[in-house]
């Protein structure tokens, strides 16, 4: 499964530095990025020294690579349901205005 099927995403800094350290696909450093925001650190990365910043990639990877089918759908997912919202935005914007 390819998180980034029919998505032409532009590689971040954290996620480039998270590629180097780790060797991984850039599908890898999306979900390993978000790890550690969200269950790592709970907080954003841009305080951390490099050293802190490779221990919370490392302990992402980790945690991505203990149930890495789990994480590949649950991101698959979130896309799907983004593409979906973003899919019904532009069509409430394209919309004819309703009357009041």
């Amino acid at each position: 499964m390819n998180v980034e099927s029919n998505l032409n995403l532009a590689v971040g800094p954290y996620e480039q530095d998270i590629m180097t350290l780790l060797k991984c696909s850039h599908e890898d450093a999306i979900i390993v990025e978000d790890l550690m925001r969200n269950e790592v650190l709970h907080s954003t990365l841009d305080w951390l020294s490099e050293a802190e910043f490779k221990r919370a990639a490392k302990k992402a990877a980790r945690i991505f690579s203990g149930d890495r089918e789990f994480f590949l759908e649950a991101y698959q997912e979130r896309r799907r349901v983004f593409q979906q919202m973003k899919k019904q935005g532009k069509e409430t914007t394209n919309a004819a205005p309703h009357e009041v």
